[in-house]
């Protein structure tokens, strides 16, 4: 096998197990009461929570400096209070 089709069977497959991923993490997400529901979407309503949530599941380790340089934060506390 070519490596330019290996690498597109293994792109293929990556796209596939994290889309199953995503459906399985939603319908957990909907079996959760509404109240739980309600707080998790007061919670990203804030437009850098969300930033912040969107930066981890892209990186699930990164600094805080890196975050905040990231999202362009003007002060650290204002990162850690989100």
């Amino acid at each position: 096998m070519e490596k330019d089709s290996l690498d597109k069977a293994l792109l293929i497959k990556y796209n596939i197990s994290r889309n199953t991923e995503i459906r399985i993490a939603e319908r957990r997400f909907l079996a959760v009461n509404d109240e739980i529901a309600v707080k998790v979407y007061k919670a990203l309503g804030e437009s850098t929570r969300l930033q912040i949530v969107k930066l981890l599941a892209q990186q699930s380790e990164l600094a805080c400096l890196e975050m905040a340089n990231q999202l362009k934060v003007p002060a650290n506390s204002t990162l850690t209070h989100h």
